[in-house]
């Protein structure tokens, strides 16, 4: 039981660097994608979070897994390296006593993974779009002018004959 914990610990120091280092890699890259929203939409600091929060599960689905692959490649190679492995078959432990906190952590990563792809995912792709028009449709407002082709949006065109900002309307 001793050992069981003390792998399980050495699994879980790779699996949150990991987990930190590779969100943060995916959230730079749709950074640059939301500071222009913050920019051409006029979108304030804390929509942007917002909406960093609602993208962060579909980060954390791909994350997760290959985190927890690298957390045991770093555990057990950190433990081959010191030669604790030797010394835990030296004193009778087998290899395949070993795998069990792995199985453990393994089956808590995958219930982790599986409860934000089929119960948080869909709903915070859908709020994310949501916020996404919300944004869009309050900011862009100030920006519509009358009797004109609007083409700032991939795919849409827009003629608008009358604006009304005060209402956040158009005609």
């Amino acid at each position: 039981m001793i050992i069981n914990r003390y792998i399980f610990k050495e699994l879980l120091g790779p699996f949150f660097m990991g987990l930190f280092v590779f969100t943060f890699i995916f959230l730079i890259n749709r950074s640059i994608q939301l500071t222009e929203m913050i920019v051409s939409k006029g979108a304030s600091l804390t929509e942007v979070l917002i909406l960093l929060g609602y993208i962060l599960p579909s980060f954390l689905v791909l994350v997760i897994p290959s985190t927890a692959l690298l957390a045991t490649l770093m555990g057990f190679g950190r433990l081959s390296a010191d030669r604790e492995i030797s010394a835990l078959n030296a004193s009778g432990i087998s290899f395949y006593q070993l795998l069990m906190p792995v199985i453990i952590f393994s089956m808590l990563c995958y219930a982790i993974t599986s409860f934000l792809m089929i119960n948080v995912l869909p709903q915070a792709n859908l709020a994310f779009k949501r916020q996404v028009f919300e944004i869009i449709r309050t900011r862009s407002l100030v920006n519509i002018k009358e009797r004109e082709f609007i083409n700032d949006f991939k795919g849409l065109t827009i003629y608008v004959d009358r604006a009304f900002p005060a209402e956040g309307k158009l005609k």
